[in-house]
């Protein structure tokens, strides 16, 4: 360890999100904790939990990360032990699109068991990065979601495959369909329709095929977007979503934020990837400024310090908020001794 014995640590866990891996955030978690201990009489450790499947059902994911953050916290209770440290250890988790909800969850399922998984360790913040705690936003679906599945279907109906072309024709169907569904209530009911939603699925399955995925996921064909698909369907839950928020938002010694990228208005309303909050909660989330070329496109390249014009910005911000997560956590529990 680089700071004395009694020094407060801190674990910073970076989870990524639907279809990254442990290379999305890029050098985002190595700048954050080099300046983070420069700062701070704190020794930060910055962890990129490993890469995931995403894919099944989410609560497995919920699970897995659950036991793996334990068993990481517990190791290192028991090394400072040890040598006989007495510096607290403080939890953070900064998760990226769908890895927010998955950390959410997480959190939640840790605050309301009765014993102590952590070990005396203590879960300070999360910072979450364009998640669709309120589901992606159906308007930038509706305009993309077809020309993606009719990429996929033009790859697939060029293979000698019959039952990749029929598979191709199920996906490009099914979004398709789920659009014109979208189009038609938009204008009649509000974004919380159900079938709004739902195309906003079909659409984060979709993105991902052509966008996250590529060839290899499209050939694979459509029992795989489906297990894709059922890893996001969380996100139809619109009540679920909304309680999710409110309970992390109730937890006193828990900060929660969400960065979320915006592009450039081409109308009445922003560009966004994540549906915006309702004004209840909307203090919560934090807007990035975006030149990408398209929203996915956003999405996708927010830890990149080449093409994201406000990199330095979320790193400044977020270094920010994780050390009010330090001084939160201080003046509740004191400074270690």
């Amino acid at each position: 360890m680089s700071e004395p014995e009694h020094a407060d640590r801190l674990l910073l866990i970076f989870v990524h999100g639907f279809h990254g891996s442990d290379t999305s955030f890029e050098d985002f978690p190595n700048r954050i904790r080099t300046i983070l201990t420069n700062t701070h009489k704190v020794d930060v450790d910055a962890v990129i939990y490993p890469s995931y499947k995403t894919m099944g059902d989410i609560s497995l994911a919920v699970q897995d990360l659950t036991t793996w953050l334990i068993d990481q916290v517990n190791t290192r209770q028991k090394e400072s032990k040890a040598w006989g440290g007495k510096g607290r250890l403080m939890v953070a988790l900064l998760g990226h699109s769908m890895g927010g909800i998955v950390s959410a969850e997480v959190i939640l399922g840790l605050k309301k068991r009765l014993d102590d998984p952590l070990d005396g360790a203590f879960i300070v913040g999360l910072l979450a990065y364009d998640t669709p705690f309120y589901s992606v936003n159906v308007k930038y679906v509706s305009s993309r979601v077809i020309s993606y599945a009719d990429q996929a279907s033009r790859f697939l109906q060029g293979s000698s495959s019959s039952s990749s072309t029929a598979n191709a024709r199920q996906i490009g169907n099914t979004a398709q369909a789920a659009v014109k569904a979208t189009a038609r209530t938009a204008s009649s009911s509000s974004s919380s329709s159900g079938w709004g939603l739902f195309a906003g699925i079909v659409g984060v399955a979709a993105i991902g095929a052509a966008a996250y995925v590529g060839r290899e996921l499209i050939s694979n064909g459509i029992n795989k977007a489906f297990d894709h698909l059922e890893f996001v369907n969380t996100l139809i839950d619109t009540q679920g979503c909304e309680e999710r928020v409110t309970r992390l938002i109730e937890l006193d010694d828990v900060l929660f934020k969400c960065f979320y990228v915006q592009l450039p208005s081409t109308g009445d309303q922003p560009r966004t990837f994540i549906d915006l909050p309702p004004d209840e909660t909307s203090h919560y989330f934090v807007p990035v400024s975006s030149n990408a070329s398209s929203e996915v496109t956003a999405h996708t390249t927010m830890f990149s310090s080449t093409r994201n014009v406000s990199y330095y910005i979320l790193g400044a911000d977020s270094i920010s908020l994780v050390s009010e997560m330090i001084e939160r956590f201080r003046r509740k529990h004191g400074k270690s001794v």
